[in-house]
């Protein structure tokens, strides 16, 4: 069942719906080209903008939500400013889609670079990965001395 916002008036598209019909009408594109591109009809399209399968509130999935959100070019922020977080993070993929996705970019603008400043751009990049696997040292070491008082607090009641 869909969720009301305060300020919603009753019958009105929920913000995740105004969000998208609104980066729809920025594309240019009609209602059913963006369900084409999002691999649904336009019927669910337009149920999912407008909160509505006729008089029945519907409630877009995170994945449904995503795959809209794809195909207009909404981003994830917009998606977490209309109370949906669960789609944004649908949107956005895992930690390790994200890293590949920038990997990617970092790589195709490194290319682009003469060879002196990409050079130094790669030793900046190291510089801080280096600083990463050190403050990661230090948490696991963190980890390991708490884990070791525990062990003997345990023990010690024994």
């Amino acid at each position: 069942m869909a969720v009301m916002q305060p300020s919603q008036a009753p019958n009105a598209p929920p913000p995740e719906g105004a969000a998208l019909e609104a980066a729809r009408e920025r594309l240019g594109i009609s209602q059913n080209e963006a369900a084409k591109r999002s691999g649904m009809s336009g019927t669910r399209w337009r149920q999912i903008i407008s909160g509505f399968q006729g008089t029945t509130p519907v409630r877009g999935s995170a994945k449904t939500l995503a795959k809209m959100s794809k195909a207009v070019g909404l981003p994830p922020e917009i998606l977490e400013e209309a109370g949906r977080p669960d789609a944004a993070n649908q949107l956005r993929g895992s930690p390790a889609d994200e890293a590949r996705r920038l990997a990617a970019e970092i790589d195709a603008l490194m290319a682009g670079l003469p060879p002196e400043r990409r050079e130094r751009m790669e030793h900046l990049i190291q510089a801080e990965e280096e600083a990463l696997e050190r403050a990661r040292l230090d948490r696991l070491n963190t980890v390991l001395e708490i884990l070791k008082m525990t062990t003997t607090l345990e023990s010690d009641q024994y």
